[in-house]
């Protein structure tokens, strides 16, 4: 009997919940309308600068020598060598930046005019740009 009980009431709930005016609708954003939009460009242009950023800085900082020749810094991201150079770097951001651009671009097409999930692609990209300065100023860190 309390099985029974509790399935009526939660399948009156959700039959309840299906009847909102606010449900979200289906409507997706046009590419003309993701690319233009200030929540993709604003998080993307600033992510591939942090970006850019950080793969300078990492070429520079390993490249600094000791006067006997040996290297002063090392590259701790387990993604590249210990002294990458700047194909090793592209490559790198070619691998495991790009697609997150292509994934995230996709997800703010879908979610671009929803009000309660337009805010994804934006926090991906302040997580990933916040963690690309923080690279790159810590090699000013390596004398």
């Amino acid at each position: 009997m309390r099985v029974i009980a509790l399935f009526l009431l939660v399948s009156t709930g959700f039959a309840q919940q299906a009847d909102f005016p606010d449900s979200p609708s289906h409507d997706y954003l046009t590419w003309k309308q993701t690319f233009t939009d200030k929540k993709w460009w604003i998080p993307t242009v600033t992510f591939i600068a942090a970006t850019a950023f950080d793969d300078v800085m990492t070429v520079r900082g390993t490249n600094k020598r000791w006067n006997d020749g040996t290297p002063v810094c090392v590259e701790g991201n387990t993604d590249l060598p210990l002294y990458p150079g700047p194909g090793d770097v592209a490559k790198n951001f070619a691998e495991t930046h790009l697609p997150v651009l292509v994934i995230g671009t996709l997800i703010h097409k879908v979610t671009g005019k929803s009000r309660w999930a337009s805010w994804i692609y934006p926090s991906m990209m302040a997580y990933g740009t916040q963690l690309h300065i923080r690279g790159g100023v810590g090699w000013f860190n390596c004398q």
